[in-house]
């Protein structure tokens, strides 16, 4: 496919190849994801496309790669919002890597990112995420407090809650 599309087109924007690039990651393609990518000619600024790379890399089992790519993206980061995203992602990386503490930090340094008085469904994340390094750890009451502030302030009818009780339950 992607050798075709190259045949086909041979002005190819940054935006087609980062498309085609989705793509080939939607369906675990990752070599001709990252082939696509190294075709963009303009990437050094652009959170995006190194956030798409770290997660063709966490998926492809290469962590540290992917936390380095998370690390640059972070610092490209502009919005608060896409701070937060890169920071939840980089701890989810640090439980797969057993590194609890470093989950952890990471975690609050995303809670320290929202206002004090937010009730959002991102918070509510952040906590389940404390929720599940505190489980991890075996601090089960820690767990428990954190799922529990995060089913305060969770839309009962969204994905998140359920995943929520399911961590709470203990599968």
């Amino acid at each position: 496919l992607f050798r075709r599309y190259k045949t086909k087109k041979p002005r190819t924007t940054d935006n087609e190849y980062y498309d085609l690039a989705k793509s080939f990651y939607t369906e675990h393609e990752f070599n001709d994801a990252r082939e696509c990518l190294q075709l963009i000619k303009d990437k050094k600024n652009s959170s995006e496309i190194i956030i798409l790379e770290a997660q063709i890399e966490r998926d492809d089992s290469h962590y540290d790669q992917a936390l380095e790519l998370y690390t640059k993206a972070y610092s490209l980061a502009k919005s608060i919002p896409k701070r937060i995203e890169i920071l939840l992602a980089k701890g989810y990386l640090y439980i797969k890597k057993a590194q609890y503490g470093q989950a952890k930090d990471t975690f609050q340094q995303a809670l320290e990112l929202l206002s004090a008085d937010d009730q959002s469904q991102t918070k509510a994340e952040i906590l389940n995420a404390f929720g599940l390094v505190a489980k991890k750890c075996s601090e089960y009451d820690q767990a428990i407090t954190a799922y529990n502030q995060a089913l305060e302030i969770v839309d009962i009818n969204s994905d998140l809650w359920s995943v929520i009780i399911s961590n709470l339950a203990g599968k």
